[in-house]
């Protein structure tokens, strides 16, 4: 009887290869010589292309990119590597609502703010609206069921392979997704 159940702390594989994943790149942030030919570009735009996104709200998912304006020069602490952007984007969902699945259009824009305690790894917040609309939207009536979609929210990470390329994961509200980052 007791062999019939799965024991609660029971781990996923795909938890163990994630986590394994995160080390390794933590890793590698701290070799002096990889470091400094990896410094990431802070000021500048960057481009995020293509990001794949899996939306909270119903059953679906989108493609998308952004881009990040800087907003300061030398971010918002001093002495600190920081970044303090305006992101805007597209997004391209395909999502179910009222039992049926359908396209949609979402138009991000956030404030992001990044920090890079590492030259390999670095840390963001995102905190904007996300203008949606649904193919299947009646404006008179369906535009409030769509709020938690329209208010944006996430923490992400980026793991810096060069100066100018980063791998993008983005864990918030109304998607998380992951994709790469570009600095022009």
């Amino acid at each position: 009887m007791c062999c019939d159940r799965k024991s609660p702390t029971r781990k996923s594989p795909l938890l163990y290869t994630l986590a394994v994943f995160c080390m390794v790149l933590t890793c590698l942030s701290f070799s002096p010589k990889r470091a400094e030919a990896a410094k990431p570009v802070l000021h500048g735009v960057e481009l995020e292309l293509p990001h794949f996104a899996f939306h909270n709200y119903g059953i679906g998912g989108a493609l998308g990119g952004r881009l990040n304006f800087p907003l300061t020069h030398h971010g918002l602490i001093r002495g600190f590597s920081d970044r303090f952007a305006l992101s805007i984007g597209l997004d391209a969902y395909y999502t179910k609502h009222d039992q049926r699945y359908g396209g949609a259009l979402g138009v991000p824009i956030v404030l992001h703010w990044g920090l890079y305690p590492t030259s390999i790894f670095s840390i963001y917040f995102e905190l904007g609206v996300n203008v949606f609309l649904h193919d299947t939207l009646n404006p008179d009536t369906d535009i409030l069921a769509y709020v938690p979609s329209w208010i944006m929210g996430a923490f992400g990470m980026k793991f810096h392979l060069t100066r100018r390329f980063a791998i993008n994961l983005r864990f918030g509200s109304p998607y998380s997704s992951i994709g790469l980052s570009f600095m022009l």
